[in-house]
């Protein structure tokens, strides 16, 4: 039995999931897999539905990778922390790092449909330890046949009913501990549901000595920073901050020596290239430009890469950018994000039709946004709308929807279902920052009229089906 407890390719709130590990049989796991509480499909490692996943480019972040396996490793009986924090501003790596080779992960993320939601954490956390755990999975079959209605309490009685009384009551314990690793703290419900669920891990987990250990990622919000600096959490976590070192710029190096030379191997119109491309001061550009931050080095290949246009010109728009002014309604110099900002500027500066273009993100995330918590939970994560669903909404033609998001491919992405899932929630921070975005600026509140159409029609259709 493998120790590492495995979310790989996880869980995303409000996504639509394929059947995986179904338990069969009159048990405690069968309800919980029949719970809308519960995310059952998809939160295995090797799902298809997080394929292929985000994890870091081979020969790089391998001293954050090699501290965190041995944490990992270590037995209960030598393990001081339980917890691992892996903190750094956006766009450093953190999910990447997170999806690598470190276990398992359990994602709470705002830029897909809808919240993510610390109700569904435990349940589903103890469905999936279920499978893969045979003794635990008797002891919470106990639990949910005497009480099923654990799902609807509070996450203190969540905890100990689904977790923390199973665990200690099963036998034959790991020597090595399950893993969870939560990623995007920052980005599950507000600032009081945060602190309330580090109070949680706190006095509730920790005191316990289970064997499953957890690893955090977040941003370092003021309100984290100093939940983590406070006993018991202080003395029991091991905290780790991505900054901007030289090893950083040699990793984002490597990736893009790596990613130029599969375009130039596999891009139609760059394999009869004979010189090396692009020249190594354009590649130093590039890593000092990124400021120590993956995404910006992620974005500008996707953009280059793009087949629907000429790589080499890319690259000579994303250089000649760099020395001129992102916009006039932009303060220059605003923050450590300029270069990014920039690029995210120049990038929908190239959409054939910024308003459709800007509707359609601005839907998209308000969708996201949680109006109401008193929804019931079908309703409160609805699947993210399809864009032949957004444009009858904002009243545009048939087809112009796909146009108005064809050209900024490297900053969305258009999923088989045809919803707009976004590659980085760094650019919903900039489309929602009027500083930032200037003429790019978006105010998703101002939609929320589609939000409400949407769930209208969810809710008649849900009425249908029952």
């Amino acid at each position: 039995m493998s120790n590492k407890f495995s979310f790989k390719n996880s869980v995303i709130f409000g996504g639509n999931f394929t059947a995986a590990n179904e338990v069969r049989g009159d048990n405690g796991r069968q309800m919980l897999s029949q719970s809308p509480y519960v995310q059952v499909h998809g939160a295995i490692h090797d799902s298809g539905q997080r394929y292929p996943p985000s994890e870091c480019h081979p020969g790089t972040r391998e001293d954050i990778l090699r501290m965190a396996e041995t944490w990992v490793d270590k037995s209960l009986s030598e393990s001081e922390s339980m917890l691992f924090w892996l903190s750094g501003p956006a766009g450093v790596g953190k999910t990447a790092i997170a999806q690598s080779r470190l276990g398992g992960d359990f994602f709470f993320s705002r830029s897909v449909a809808g919240h993510g939601n610390f109700h569904t954490l435990f349940p589903t956390l103890a469905y999936q330890l279920g499978i893969i755990y045979p003794e635990f999975g008797f002891e919470l079959d106990a639990v949910m046949k005497e009480d099923a209605s654990v799902l609807t309490k509070n996450l203190e009685v969540q905890l100990r009913q689904l977790l923390v009384n199973p665990l200690n009551r099963a036998e034959n314990k790991p020597d090595t501990p399950f893993v969870l690793v939560i990623d995007g703290l920052d980005e599950a419900g507000g600032e009081d549901d945060q602190i309330s669920f580090l109070h949680l891990l706190a006095w509730h987990f920790l005191p316990h000595r289970l064997p499953l250990k957890i690893i955090v990622t977040s941003r370092p919000e003021p309100w984290i920073k100093s939940s983590f600096a406070t006993n018991p959490l202080r003395l029991h976590t091991h905290n780790h901050f991505l900054r901007r070192t030289s090893q950083t710029d040699d990793d984002i190096r490597t990736l893009l020596i790596s990613k130029f030379a599969e375009i130039q191997g596999t891009h139609d119109l760059m394999k009869n290239r004979a010189e090396s491309w692009p020249p190594c001061e354009i590649i130093d550009d590039i890593v000092d430009k990124a400021s120590g931050q993956f995404i910006y080095a992620s974005t500008v290949l996707r953009f280059i890469a793009d087949p629907n246009g000429n790589p080499a010109q890319r690259l000579l728009w994303i250089v000649n950018a760099w020395s001129r002014s992102p916009s006039r309604n932009v303060k220059p110099d605003y923050s450590p994000y300029s270069a990014l900002d920039n690029l995210y500027q120049h990038i929908l500066s190239t959409s054939s039709n910024i308003e459709n273009t800007l509707a359609l993100l601005g839907a998209s995330i308000a969708h996201g946004i949680d109006r109401n918590r008193y929804l019931p939970i079908w309703l409160k994560s609805p699947p993210s709308p399809s864009i032949a669903l957004l444009e009858k909404l904002l009243m545009l033609r048939e087809g112009d929807g796909f146009l108005a998001v064809r050209m900024i491919q490297s900053l969305v992405e258009i999923l088989p279902d045809g919803s707009i899932q976004f590659y980085h929630k760094s650019f919903q921070d900039f489309i929602l920052d009027s500083n930032r975005s200037g003429e790019y600026f978006t105010l998703p509140l101002e939609n929320i009229v589609i939000v409400d159409a949407i769930l209208r029609e969810r809710f008649f259709v849900h009425l249908r089906s029952n």
